[in-house]
């Protein structure tokens, strides 16, 4: 239903998922890897609004969520015939099977109206969580010590309240959110019920002195529970080196935000501009642990307070190019990440710092041409208790062309450019060729052939910076490839 008093909605989805990996890897450690990760998902979300007399409102909703995870992991060390002493000691084999079930509901209600400029608003529901996973690695790699199986039950009933105050006086919109929320959590006995109450208030300022600027300044502060998943105390094994160990205590997390937005628009003259700042402080009393064990690595976590601050800006401004039918854009960003970590009980301050630079340019100058370009330039750095690495710097460049010399033939030829800055001041440069061509035979069949990777191009590296580590990853590409298709339309 649809109308202008009432509206109601369902939405019933499934999503079934049978997602299987089998991963050979060379080098120091040779394994082979095989998973089996399907996912079963079910979910229904109903809405209904009313409108009572024009200024008021209901607003009616129930959310439910069932998913299961059932998932193995198969690994095999592989022996290496050049050294006899790692093909005695590392001929194993392990298998980890993880059964992983919950159920999400959310029940709520909402009602709202405006007296005089001022809108009061105030929702209210409930919310519960049921969740089981169980996990079993017999074979243990023996150089790990910890438990090898996991039984948890995390499941927790919150009933909340969230009312909101918003008031326009002379093209500023003030806007106060006070939610309040009561969580009951039961944990099967495996750790300690409790109870929590959370207050999450936040307070924001919009302006807007004419139709083409605005600005907005917001901030809040809350208290908020730790991820449910965290909770088990047996290890997991990820992949072939990594395993992760949860924790057996309940924690909660406090935070603090601020944020500043503007926005430009002349549509007249088709210029855009808009930018955005945000300053975040979090408090955990948990702090992720690395321990090493021979080839292993097992994350874990410590009772250890972890202060981290997150800031982060970014822009873009965009003008119409009327005179060729496109556009272009210049944006921005920047981003530093400040937290503790414990590597071989260690403390560790760890900083990520990164800032990326783009821009975009597209076209259609005349009816049979049309070109889209874009081209980003980002750096990145790890510092650990002041050491910092090297800046490592990112370089990509995309071209499209496409021609239309007939009615029913479209010709695209593309590239693109990628340059990788693996260490300092070495670089690897990778260039793509790809080109399609299509003809429209009639309103239902379309015709194409395509040839990618013209260059024959067979690898691609590149750098990433985690908490901790460096990752570089030495990727197989496909090689030359000639593909026609068919394309029918009903």
């Amino acid at each position: 239903m649809n109308r202008r008093t009432a509206l109601i909605n369902n939405t019933l989805r499934a999503n079934v998922d049978w997602d299987d990996v089998d991963l050979v890897t060379s080098g120091l450690i040779p394994n082979e890897q095989s998973a089996k990760l399907p996912d079963y998902y079910v979910s229904n979300n109903f809405k209904m609004i009313k409108r009572f007399k024009g200024n008021h409102l209901v607003t009616l909703q129930s959310v439910n969520e069932w998913e299961s995870l059932p998932q193995t992991l198969t690994l095999t060390m592989v022996p290496d015939a050049a050294d006899e002493m790692y093909r005695v000691t590392t001929g194993n084999k392990f298998r980890q099977h993880i059964s992983d079930h919950a159920f999400y509901t959310h029940e709520s209600a909402a009602y709202a109206f405006n007296i005089k400029g001022v809108t009061l608003s105030l929702e209210g529901g409930i919310k519960g969580y049921f969740r089981s996973m169980d996990s079993q690695l017999p074979d243990f790699p023996e150089e790990v010590p910890g438990l090898t199986e996991n039984v948890v039950n995390t499941n927790y009933m919150t009933v909340y309240a969230d009312p909101e105050f918003e008031y326009w006086v002379r093209r500023v919109n003030i806007s106060l959110n006070l939610p309040v929320s009561y969580a009951h959590y039961t944990f099967d006995k495996a750790i300690a019920n409790h109870d929590e109450v959370y207050f999450s208030p936040s307070l924001s300022f919009d302006w807007k002195p004419n139709n083409r600027f605005s600005g907005s300044f917001s901030g809040g502060l809350g208290r908020s529970p730790m991820n449910m998943n965290l909770i088990h105390p047996g290890l997991i094994m990820t992949n072939y080196r990594t395993l992760k160990a949860g924790t057996e205590q309940f924690y909660n997390s406090s935070s603090q935000n601020v944020s500043a937005s503007v926005s430009y628009k002349h549509t007249r003259h088709g210029l855009f501009a808009n930018g955005t700042v945000m300053q975040s402080w979090t408090h955990i009393p948990y702090t992720m642990s690395q321990q090493l064990y021979g080839d292993y690595v097992v994350y874990s976590y410590a009772d250890a307070d972890n202060d981290s601050r997150m800031l982060m800006a970014m822009g873009s401004v965009g003008k119409t190019l009327d005179f060729m039918r496109g556009s272009c854009n210049v944006n921005g960003s920047f981003s530093r990440n400040e937290s503790q970590l414990l590597s071989q009980q260690q403390s560790v301050n760890s900083v990520s710092t990164g800032w990326s630079i783009g821009g975009k340019i597209n076209g259609n100058p005349c009816r049979w041409f049309s070109f889209d370009y874009s081209i980003d330039y980002s750096d990145s750095r790890l510092t650990m208790n002041g050491m910092s690495e090297s800046w490592l710097s990112t370089m990509e460049n995309e071209l499209s062309l496409t021609f239309i010399p007939y009615r029913k033939w479209q010709w695209t030829v593309s590239g693109e450019h990628y340059r990788n800055e693996i260490t300092e001041n070495s670089f690897n440069n990778v260039v793509m060729l790809d080109t399609k061509l299509i003809y429209q035979l009639n309103k239902r069949i379309e015709l194409a052939a395509s040839l990618t990777n013209i260059l024959n191009k067979r690898s691609y590296n590149y750098i990433t910076y985690s908490q901790l580590s460096s990752f570089e990853s030495r990727r197989q590409l496909r090689g030359r490839q000639l593909l026609f298709s068919i394309t029918l339309r009903k």
